[in-house]
This record gives structure tokens, C-alpha cells and sequence, in this order.
């Protein structure tokens, strides 16, 4: 997003900011790093548990809530690809 607030870049063709900042929360669902790190960072298999079930939930809202903000903010875009 910085390289298109610089002018650096355009937008890709048919994109806006709702189309990134939806792809954004979508980004939210990666999860099996934090899990790794959990497992590495703790001891306590109570608080592994408890830290492993906040990080799906979260990775679950994530997608819900990417998935909904692209449904309500996108519209079909008509874009001609043939010549």
C-alpha cells in the first residue's frame, strides 16, 4: 500500500483499497506459524491449549469477516480480456 500512497505503482487494473484491505483480513488466517511458536514458547500444556484454540477462533473471525467485507464491497468487475 505504501508503493501506491508513493505513486511508485499503480493499482492493479479492476483493484481498489476495499480489494486490498479485504485481501488484508483475509491475510489474517494464516495460523500454523503461531502455533509452531507457541509450542516453542511455552511450557504449561494448559496455556499451549488455551493459545492454540484463541489462534483458530481468530483465524476463523479473520476469514469470516475478509469474506464478508469483500462480498458487501465488491462488485463484479467487467473486464474485457479478449482483443
Amino acid at each position: 500500500m505504501g508503493v501506491i500512497l508513493l505513486k511508485l505503482s499503480p493499482y492493479p487494473k479492476g483493484t481498489n483499497w476495499k480489494h486490498i484491505l479485504g485481501v488484508g483480513m483475509l491475510g489474517g488466517i494464516g495460523f500454523t506459524m503461531s502455533i509452531f511458536i507457541t509450542n516453542l514458547a511455552f511450557a504449561n500444556n494448559g496455556i499451549i491449549q488455551s493459545s492454540i484454540m484463541a489462534i483458530l477462533i481468530a483465524s476463523l473471525l479473520s476469514g469470516i469477516l475478509g469474506l464478508i467485507f469483500l462480498k458487501i464491497s465488491s462488485r463484479p468487475l467487467n473486464l474485457n480480456l479478449t482483443n
